[in-house]
């Protein structure tokens, strides 16, 4: 995949942002749904794993297709939206038409298990770098995407208003607060859940740790 996404941005290097939010858009769409239902939801079978990441690749590629083929002409984010919501459909009617085998839920149960070595203050506090790192990024990606790609692109277009502010009519705008709306927010659930899931002072991980000692 990666070698194809290189070969298309050499042959079409005007369009390497567009094709790299497309990219990311269809991998969301198809993968996204799964991904978070797979963790935190009990009723989603193998079946609609799979029928998901189907279902949410092609009813976002496709859309997308009509739209650059000029048949249909939509906003930029109705393919990843189409495509997402398309997936959490399938995934909720294949999973309520199946059922949960003994091994998905015993997995799922081991994997909102965290080790015993992985229940240490320090540690946790360390990992909790990792998001603090990402709602940095969240928040400094804006300030830079305005600065460096939108006004200058802005004023190359002839779309900056005439006092030289930015012209949030136009989808780069919006584009650059994404960031902060999808890292910040992702960033404190993480945070959340990881002093949840390993700070040895819950009530939870206490116990993990007195049968540990047995």
């Amino acid at each position: 995949t990666s070698l194809v996404v290189l070969v298309c941005c050499y042959f079409f290097p005007p369009n390497i942002f567009w094709f790299m939010l497309f990219i990311g858009t269809v991998f969301a769409s198809s993968w996204g749904p799964v991904g978070l239902m797979s963790v935190w939801s009990k009723r989603i079978t193998r079946d609609a794993a799979f029928w998901g990441m189907i279902s949410g690749f092609f009813m976002n590629v496709i859309p997308a297709a009509i739209d650059y083929l000029g048949i249909i002409e939509m906003p930029e984010y109705y393919p990843a939206v189409i495509g997402t919501v398309v997936s959490i459909a399938v995934i909720l009617v294949v999973s309520a038409r199946g059922k949960v085998s003994r091994e998905e839920k015993i997995y799922r149960m081991r994997l909102h298990r965290p080790p015993v070595c992985d229940i240490d203050r320090a540690k946790t506090i360390k990992t909790l770098l990792a998001p603090l790192g990402l709602m940095v990024y969240g928040m400094a990606i804006p300030f830079l995407l305005l600065k460096y790609y939108v006004v200058p692109y802005q004023i190359g277009s002839g779309e900056i208003l005439a006092d030289g502010s930015v012209n949030w009519n136009t989808p780069e705008a919006l584009i650059s607060l994404s960031a902060f709306v999808l890292h910040v927010p992702l960033a404190l659930l993480a945070m959340k859940v990881i002093w949840g899931r390993y700070n040895p002072e819950t009530r939870r991980n206490r116990e993990i740790l007195r049968r540990a000692r047995l």
